[in-house]
């Protein structure tokens, strides 16, 4: 009894020093300076007040993000027994297996395969308000979209830290405005989705790599175990941290040869310290997670989840097809440049000269895409990435960075080169990517003025029966008031589906039918049959050319109307440009000139554009944004006479 307790206190205490590892990491890369405090204020202007849009009900908060009403059912499921599974409303039946009336026909499935660290951070805030009476729309959404922004804003400061500390200040600056701005980043901060609190928590494993390599000590090793667990519980990320927490493990022993008596040894030591981390990472796994040890449900969806992901019925996707998005989203300079900073550090590894914060960073980077790029067959999501891309960010800037330090040596007269050098690399960084930002808060800050908002606008001016049995197949909002029958289909929309539900009225979206992969199978699919139903697309194939409403080709399917986003007005060159050319071509040539005027012409678009919006935000007259939407009138009558082939 004496040994079990002498064990237990042992365990207690090597998980505090762990803990107390993970507090002083948190304590030095989330330190405050100049820099960090504007980034803190600039990202609370643009974000925090989006973290209440959309919020009113359940059938709003679907009409744009799939995930979020998925996830918000996932949190208000875990307050009923038993207490804390977010599968409650997914799989049992009887009165407490069923979703409240408030989200009418929305239902889900396997979306806990994510794991519970997200949730259950959110369960922590949001149940104690729920027991208090407190509704669960708009609290729960915000709860959990805040956990989301606050974890965005977090993984910054570390990321600017970081870099900060082993490459400077201006590596660090440009590092997070590239992540700033980067499409996936936005769009994970402002939704609720656990990308952004996978983000901090794979960043922070780094981390705490880097300090167990720098220590060896046992304290680190668990920290980094019991992050890894973290990474794992948020979002399945454990797979892409084993490359790196090997290589950290490894290097950390470096502090016991002069203890370890033979390479045998020293063997049996490295398997017992990966012992140690990975029993580490499976508690708190279990504790992040308790409900997938419960039962086979948690696995048996994930399981469901990895045969859709890894091998999707939507087109070829492989590991080149990654690499194909990569370079389309990128660009050639900069994954050359990625390549060649990557290649600097393999060499000054095999010099034993490697820093082990760029050597676990480039393998944690490269991991990740190898991990995404290998098995994700379904479709290409770059925003998978987001670790890489910091992290590869980093080594990449501060390859660049000390290849222009050369300059400081041009003599004492042309001392100015090398910082006008490092602010021209940030100018150019800049020029390319300010408008992403600027032009995806803004667009998400008009919420109401979408397409499928106005859809709703639109039907109850259209006097479209109440009593209508709507079914849309995506992003669409019907007020559940006045249309107390309208219904997400939630995926592609296939005849038999059709069938099944009987609408009067549908409505197919162009997230999907124009969605690249759906794209595909709509151009390649055969008519003839109802090809990998449930993604067939031949109900795509036979309705969406039409623009004009009327009849279509099918017996009794009438296109009703159409609502797209009102185009903005057509650009005319600014008459300063026009006036600048000839100046310009004088002093720099044709070909210099050509590409100055492209460019200037190019911000004075988005200049235009998004002033264009500002200008409308206030109208309710016409959607500015989101996608478009068809509106079929179904006779489901006149179809199963001579048309019954259409179902089958």
């Amino acid at each position: 009894m004496r040994t079990r307790f002498l064990q237990a206190s042992t365990t207690i205490s090597r998980l505090q020093d762990a803990c107390r590892v993970i507090w002083q990491t948190l304590l030095i890369y989330l330190a405050f300076d100049k820099y960090v405090a504007a980034m803190t204020m600039g990202f609370i202007v643009l974000f925090i007040p989006l973290i209440p849009r959309t919020t009113d009900n359940a059938q709003k908060l679907a009409a744009f993000v799939n995930d979020e009403p998925a996830l918000t059912m996932a949190l208000e499921a875990m307050t009923v027994r038993p207490y804390g599974n977010p599968g409650n409303f997914y799989r049992r039946s009887g009165q407490h297996g069923k979703p409240p009336t408030h989200w009418g026909s929305l239902n889900y499935a396997g979306f806990n395969y994510y794991g519970g660290t997200y949730l259950g951070l959110g369960f922590v805030a949001f149940a104690p308000l729920y027991a208090l009476g407190l509704p669960t729309f708009p609290i729960a959404p915000i709860i959990l979209r805040t956990i989301s922004t606050i974890a965005g804003l977090l993984s910054l400061i570390l990321l600017y830290n970081f870099a900060k500390r082993y490459a400077g200040i201006a590596v660090g600056l440009i590092a997070v405005f590239v992540l700033m701005t980067d499409s996936s980043f936005i769009y994970y901060t402002s939704i609720i989705h656990p990308d952004t609190l996978q983000l901090f928590f794979g960043l922070l494993a780094c981390l705490v790599a880097v300090q167990h390599v720098m220590d060896g000590q046992v304290a680190s090793l668990i920290a980094l175990g019991l992050l890894s667990g973290l990474v794992q519980g948020t979002k399945a990320g454990g797979p892409w941290l084993i490359p790196m927490t090997l290589l950290a493990v490894y290097w950390g022993l470096r502090h016991m040869v002069d203890l370890v008596p033979s390479r045998a040894a020293c063997l049996q030591l490295y398997i017992r310290r990966l012992c140690y981390l990975g029993a580490a990472a499976l508690l708190v796994y279990g504790v992040s997670t308790p409900y997938a040890f419960l039962d086979g449900y948690y696995f048996a969806s994930m399981a469901s989840m990895w045969r859709l992901v890894s091998k999707g019925p939507l087109g070829e996707v492989n590991f080149l097809t990654w690499l194909k998005a990569l370079r389309t989203y990128w660009g050639d300079v900069p994954l050359l440049l990625t390549l060649v900073a990557f290649l600097r550090i393999l060499l000054q590894a095999y010099k034993g000269k490697c820093p082990p914060a760029f050597g676990l960073a480039m393998v944690l980077a490269a991991s990740q895409l190898l991990w995404f790029g290998s098995t994700g067959g379904l479709w290409v999501v770059l925003g998978y990435l987001l670790v890489a891309f910091s992290l590869g960010t980093v080594v990449t800037v501060d390859t660049v960075v000390r290849a222009l330090a050369v300059l400081r040596h041009a003599g004492r007269y042309l001392s100015w080169l090398y910082p006008t050098a490092v602010i021209l690399l940030f100018a150019v960084i800049a020029e390319s990517r300010w408008f992403t930002l600027a032009s995806h808060v803004l667009q998400l800050h008009m919420s109401d003025r979408s397409t499928t908002v106005e859809i709703g606008r639109w039907a109850a001016q259209a006097s479209i029966p109440k009593e209508s049995h709507i079914v849309y197949d995506d992003l669409a909002y019907f007020d559940p008031q006045l249309f107390p029958n309208s219904r997400m289909h939630g995926r592609v929309l296939a005849w038999p589906a059709l069938r099944k539900l009987q609408p009067d009225l549908i409505v197919l979206s162009s997230t999907i039918y124009e969605a690249p992969w759906y794209a595909e199978l709509r151009r390649t699919q055969h008519l003839s049959r109802e090809d990998t139903y449930p993604f067939s697309m031949r109900l795509y194939q036979e309705l969406v050319d039409y623009e004009i409403p009327g009849p279509t080709a099918i017996p009794g399917i009438t296109l009703l109307k159409v609502i797209r986003p009102t185009s903005p007005p057509v650009f005319v060159l600014p008459s300063y440009i026009v006036w600048l050319q000839p100046h310009l071509t004088r002093l720099l040539g044709v070909d210099a000139t050509q590409w100055v005027v492209a460019r200037l012409s190019q911000h004075a678009a988005w200049m235009s554009y998004l002033a264009w919006l500002m200008r409308n935000a206030l109208g309710l007259e016409h959607a500015l944004i989101g996608p478009t939407l068809k509106v079929y009138q179904t006779d489901l009558t006149a179809i199963h006479g001579p048309g019954l082939s259409y179902y089958e």
